[in-house]
Parts: structure tokens; C-alpha cells; sequence
């Protein structure tokens, strides 16, 4: 699961900040060029107040305000698709985010997930509701049997039911909802597939 959403993110962030850097230089240039034709404008007005604004004047300025449009609906389109990966990421893992997502996450994106995750955890507590990111599909069985996944043993997790040892050669039967936000952070495998 962590893997479709490390996808979206795998781009170095380097790169995406200096293509941001870009739009943001290329947006001041048109906004620039435009304010420099509209002060200049203002003065052939002043001298003459009968004076039409060139069409090549007007053209330029209205494809240079066209592409500023452009641009900041590019940018917020591609702002737009990380949010929305990382409120799926965050539906899938909470705040234990894998290694290799943070490292490509911006200050911004980390603080974003932050304050989702701050505010999804007022709201269920504030509603008396449980976890919302428990059963995200209807269970067969109030247990499940799991193991760690290869490589790592768990010591002392603790569960509803109190402290439990998991490692990668033993079979623990678990509450479904200790094991399913483990399973989803990969640091859980269920033993027998459903």
C-alpha cells in the first residue's frame, strides 16, 4: 500500500522547489513587463488624454496576464495532487510515515500532514467516534492472525489485551483493530490472507 502512494513522491524535492523557483521568476517577469507598459501607458495619457492604447501594447499585455493565469493554475493543480497524496498516505499510515516518503517531503508538506493529522484527531475525539482509520474494510473476524514482517521482531507491543512479543516465525491472534494500523505500516503481516 505504502509503495503506490511513495510513487507520487519519489521525484527529488530538490527539482520540484527549483521548477517552483521557475513559475514564480517567470510569473514576476510577465507581471513586471506588464506593470512597466501600464506606468508608461499612464504617462502617454497624462501628456494626451485622446490617446488609444497600441493594439500590439494591448495584445502583449493580455497573453502575458493569460500566461501568469496559466502558470498559477498549473502550480496549484500540482500543489493540489500532493495534498490529496498526503491525506491518502496519512488515511493509509497516520503520522508513521516510511523513511523514504519524509525524505522527499517539503518543511510545508510535513507541517500540512501535521495539522491533518492534529485535526482528524480532535474531530474523532471530539465525536466520541473511534479510530476512523480502523476497518476501512468490513471485517470477517474480530481477530486476525499476524506475524512481523521478515526481518523484525516486536517486543512488548501493547495491544487492548495487553503486552504481546511478534516476530517473523511466530503466529500471534490479535484484536483487528491493534493489527490493522500495524499491518498498514508494514510492520505487521497477517499470516493467512482473508
Amino acid at each position: 500500500m505504502i509503495d503506490a502512494h511513495s510513487a507520487c513522491f519519489r521525484c527529488r524535492r530538490r527539482v520540484q522547489e527549483n521548477a517552483l523557483n521557475e513559475v514564480r521568476k517567470d510569473v514576476q517577469a510577465s507581471w513586471d513587463y506588464m506593470k512597466g507598459h501600464h506606468t508608461a501607458n499612464l504617462r502617454a495619457r497624462r501628456e494626451d488624454p485622446n490617446a488609444a492604447i497600441p493594439p500590439s501594447v494591448a495584445v502583449t499585455t493580455s497573453s502575458h496576464l493569460m500566461s501568469v493565469h496559466r502558470q498559477k493554475r498549473c502550480v496549484l493543480a500540482y500543489l493540489n495532487y500532493r495534498v490529496d497524496k498526503l491525506r491518502s498516505v496519512w488515511w493509509d499510515t497516520g503520522l508513521a510515515l516510511p523513511e523514504e516518503l519524509k525524505s522527499v517531503l517539503s518543511r510545508h508538506e510535513e507541517q500540512f500532514l501535521k495539522g491533518y493529522d492534529a485535526l482528524m484527531s480532535e474531530y474523532m475525539n471530539d465525536s466520541a467516534l473511534t479510530d476512523l482509520t480502523a476497518d476501512q474494510t468490513p471485517p470477517k473476524d474480530l481477530y486476525v492472525a499476524v506475524q512481523a514482517a521478515k526481518g523484525t521482531q516486536l517486543n512488548d507491543l501493547m495491544t487492548s489485551t495487553g503486552p504481546v512479543n511478534v516476530d517473523d516465525n511466530s503466529e500471534v491472534l490479535m484484536k483487528r483493530t491493534d493489527a490493522e494500523m500495524l499491518i498498514r505500516q508494514g510492520q505487521l503481516v497477517q499470516a493467512h490472507k482473508e
